[in-house]
Order: C-alpha cells, then structure tokens, then sequence
C-alpha cells in the first residue's frame, strides 16, 4: 500500500506543472472541473467500496487513480498545444536558474505555511496534555475548511497577476488586479464566515458528528475561523499579488519571519 502511494506522488509531482499551464492560459473551468470530476468520483467509489468490503488496497488504489487522472487529462490537452509542449531544445539555463529561484521560494513558502499550520497540535499534545488535543481538532479542521473556501478565488489572482506584470501598463493592472481582488477576497471570506461564527456548535456537529459541543471546542472554532478571516483580509490578496510580480523573495523572509 505504501509503494502504490509513493508510486501516485511520484506520478503526481511532475504532472503538477501542466495543470498551472492551464491556469497561466485562464483555463480555470476545465482545472476546476476536470478535478471536482476526480473528486466526485473518488467519494462515489470509495463509499461504494466500503459498503461491498472492498480491500484497503483497493480503496486506496481508488483514491490515487482519482487523484493522478485528472492531472494526466491536463498533461493531455498541453500537449495537444504545439506552444507548450515540453521540447529538450527549448531549454535555456538562464530561463531553469530563474525559474528554479521562484521554485525554491515558493516551495520554502509552503514549507513554513504547513509548519505554521501543524506545529500547534504538538506544542499542544507536548505543553498542555494529549486530551486537550480532542478540544482543539474541531476548531482547527473548521477553520482549515473555512480557509479552503474562502481562498479559492485567490487560485485566480496568481496568474492574472503574472501576466499584469509582463505588460507594459503592468502596475496599473496590478493596482485593480488588487483592488477588485481585495474587494471580492473580503466579501467571499466575510460570507463565509457569518454562519461559523453565528453559529460554531453547530458547524463543529455538522463536520464531526457530535450531539454536543464543549465550550472550549467553541472558544478554539471562534479564535481559528477569526485568525482565518483575518489573515484573509489582511494578506490573502496582497501575498499572491507579490508573489508573482517578482516579491517572492520578500514574501519568502515574510513567511520564514
């Protein structure tokens, strides 16, 4: 089981690429939709799988198919473009060492992103005790779905940004880039967040099946969705606008800051 899942990162990893080609050419309907496809699908089978007691290496066989097929559909239709798809003669070491810069900084970002995100369970299970570990999760994995939610639009600004950036009137597209995407980053986030605050009980029963609800789990789900909503408001626009207009070097000491 474990190699299968090596094999389907392996397999995933350098697939990655054709699908933010797609997003560069504002194809974001057929990413979206290619990978809620594969998502749908997995739920369909798994469920099915579980309930005519399919193997543990099946289900999980499931799992990494619907995760790998969309993206080889997506290496699929680049390479059915003639402009983009991958030559040996096209490369030029000056274009890798570039590109290999913005790689490393936005591999270190995400890096410090899941620190930030996974250190405090341990911190938790180490300072505090193991217990207080089950108060904290529901809050934590609400929060991580609202923040899911709620960036989906910035998956759009990325590119946008880039080719603002290349133009010529390129930091007068990037302030309306900013503006508009400010705009719609709060509103979306500000939605969202209404009915987890107006009602965290609720949400935390809705995603982990508990009749009740402590009032720390609450306490936890209220801190976690209102750093969220914050972090969203305060960085979730300008963070990715930076990033591709040539400051990933600045949200890179930002994020190891």
């Amino acid at each position: 089981a474990s190699g299968l899942f090596i094999i389907g990162i392996l397999i995933a990893f350098p697939l990655g690429v054709f699908r933010e080609a797609l997003r560069g050419q504002g194809k974001f309907a057929f990413v979206n939709g290619t990978e809620i496809l594969g998502i749908i699908s997995q739920g369909i089978l798994i469920i099915w799988g579980c309930l005519h007691d399919w193997s543990f290496f099946a289900l999980l066989t499931v799992s990494v198919c619907c995760n790998v097929v969309p993206l080889m559909l997506m290496a699929i239709l680049v390479w059915m473009q003639q402009q983009l798809r991958p030559r040996l003669r096209a490369i030029r070491l000056s274009r890798v060492r570039a590109l290999a810069g913005f790689s490393m900084a936005a591999y270190v970002i995400t890096m410090t992103n899941i620190i930030m995100g996974q250190t405090d369970q341990l911190l938790i299970a180490s300072l505090v005790s193991v217990p207080a570990i089950a108060l904290y999760m529901p809050g934590f994995k609400l929060a991580q779905m609202y923040n899911q939610m709620a960036l989906q639009m910035h998956d759009v600004l990325g590119p946008l940004a880039a080719q603002a950036h290349a133009n010529d009137d390129g930091e007068q597209k990037l302030q309306r880039l900013m503006l508009n995407g400010q705009r719609w980053g709060c509103f979306i986030a500000g939605v969202a967040a209404i009915p987890l605050l107006a009602a965290p009980a609720a949400a935390i029963c809705a995603i982990t099946g508990l009749e009740t609800v402590s009032d720390t789990m609450i306490w936890v789900a209220l801190a976690l969705v209102s750093g969220s909503l914050l972090s969203i408001i305060g960085a979730g626009t300008g963070k990715r606008l930076i990033m591709m207009a040539g400051g990933h070097k600045t949200v890179l000491w930002l994020s190891l800051i």
